[in-house]
């Protein structure tokens, strides 16, 4: 199989379980606000903010650290496992003591407090999860993470429908959430044993010190990335009440629905990319513009069909009581392109074994972050959590392209996607035309058909690129002979 195969293939299998992990996601938010309101909606977003923050500060940063080791040598797998396994169980042992003790003291709800008190629970098997998936993306065998996240989403979202309906609360919903997590934990430990590799659980002083001194800039690179990831709902959660963080969450649902797929893409190409610098063959900036252009290809349209047709999406999916949510789709909806170019740079610098000035940066970002949207949440309560994130990310991403280029790496943004940019905002403008006249379903349609064209009609793609694109769908049409 092909380089450029194999990155469609994992790329497209990865993407479904990640379709399957968003679209379970948002009709748990859908479902949770018809059900329980907006505040009760918070509640749950609040209680998922904590457990993803917790859980990447346990994490440490070997999953990004496996998937870089073992796209080098395989045959390091079990040991690898083994002692980031251990290591990340010992860090969320602590993270997790540290949390249920502060917990009580943030003047929270019962019923938030209760949520988050059992959503610790689920750290260690949260944990353990990532880094088992670090082990798929690495030996190119992500179907089976693929499985595994359909049948988990599945299970969570029927067992979270039951028990509302049933006349059972948001805490009941968490409790389910987290015997999810260990469920899939148990899972991932059998299918890896049994088709990748054996884990034998040993622990080597010597092992542990040298992972350790590798893990030091990807470790602290996730602890700021988990204070990066939603510091906009736990600062809501604290500033403003539940309901604002309902309307926050009800609109970031909608474009985290399409994060995916820069998220999927660049961690295919991440191991191929690594191995570029690691082997000097002069193909880095190739890939890397190739990454930029086919991401942003995908994101201007989504950014501008967001943004355009936010009243009709918000009432399609949402019905009545949220039309605050409106103003917050269309801000959140400009940091769709921003996300693809942060999803390319922080990888280039990582595959040349940066990591630490990645960290650097998220440090200097993330304080950015946090005081600037503890500043406008204080404010405008949602709207300022809505200008925050994608103002935010902006400025992380420009210290990351700053960062890049030192060495003469060339970040052409403007040649690459300027056609995709025009494309993009005359279909928003027909969109905006539609929206109010036109059935969500039939205006996506629509959109879709414009943009394709408009992308032909200014060529984007160079005939080398169409050549390799209609290289990686895996149909080939057979003649069929004339009978008679």
């Amino acid at each position: 199989m092909g380089q450029a195969r194999a990155i469609f293939r994992n790329t497209a299998v990865l993407a479904t379980a990640r379709i399957i992990e968003r679209t379970s996601g948002l009709v748990l938010t859908v479902i949770i606000s018809r059900n329980l309101g907006a505040s009760g909606l918070g509640v749950y977003a609040t209680v998922i903010a904590y457990f993803g923050l917790i859980s990447l500060a346990g994490e440490f940063g070997a999953t990004n650290l496996i998937v870089r080791e073992l796209s080098k040598d395989r045959e390091r797998t079990s040991s690898y496992v083994s002692h980031t396994s251990l290591m990340a169980l010992t860090a969320s042992g602590v993270v997790m003591a540290i949390a249920l003790l502060v917990i009580p003291h943030l003047g929270y709800s019962a019923n938030l407090r209760h949520g988050l008190e059992l959503i610790v629970l689920a750290v260690a098997p949260g944990t353990l999860n990532t880094i088992q998936e670090g082990v798929f993306v690495a030996h190119q065998r992500v179907e089976f993470e693929a499985m595994s996240t359909f049948v988990q989403n599945v299970v969570l979202v029927t067992t979270s429908v039951v028990l509302l309906k049933t006349g059972h609360g948001v805490v009941s919903l968490i409790v389910a959430f987290v015997a999810a997590e260990y469920a899939v934990t148990i899972a991932y430990f059998v299918i890896i044993n049994r088709y990748i590799a054996k884990i034998r659980i040993v622990f080597r002083l010597e092992v542990a010190r040298e992972i350790l001194a590798e893990l030091k800039g990807f470790a602290g690179s996730s602890l700021v990335a988990g204070l990066f990831a939603r510091p906009e709902i736990i600062i809501l959660s604290l500033v403003a009440g539940t309901a604002e963080v309902g309307y926050y969450t009800g609109a970031s649902k909608l474009v985290e629905v399409f994060a995916f797929i820069p998220q999927v893409f660049m961690i295919n190409v991440f191991p191929i990319l690594s191995r570029s610098f690691h082997a000097k063959d002069g193909r880095a900036q190739d890939i890397q513009d190739m990454a930029l252009k086919y991401l942003l290809a995908f994101a201007l349209p989504v950014s501008a069909g967001l943004f355009f047709a936010a009243h009709r999406i918000i009432d399609t999916f949402y019905k009545e009581n949220f039309d605050p949510a409106v103003t917050l789709l269309r801000i959140l909806a400009l940091s769709t392109p921003i996300v693809c170019l942060h999803a390319v740079l922080w990888r280039v610098l990582a595959a040349r074994g940066q990591q630490g000035r990645v960290f650097r940066v998220q440090l200097v970002s993330t304080s950015v972050r946090l005081g600037g949207g503890t500043a406008l949440i204080a404010l405008f309560n949602a709207v300022g959590a809505a200008i925050s994130a994608p103002a935010s990310l902006l400025f992380h991403v420009g210290l990351l392209a700053r960062a890049t280029r030192e060495d003469g790496t060339r970040i052409p943004v403007f040649r690459l996607a300027w056609r995709f940019a025009a494309a993009a905002l005359i279909m928003g403008g027909v969109v905006l035309l539609l929206s109010r006249s036109v059935e969500l379903w039939l205006l996506i349609l629509i959109a879709a058909v414009i943009y394709v064209a408009l992308v032909f009609a200014f060529r984007a793609f160079s005939a080398a690129e169409l050549a390799v694109l209609k290289s990686l769908v895996p149909i080939r049409f057979a003649r069929v002979g004339r009978t008679g």
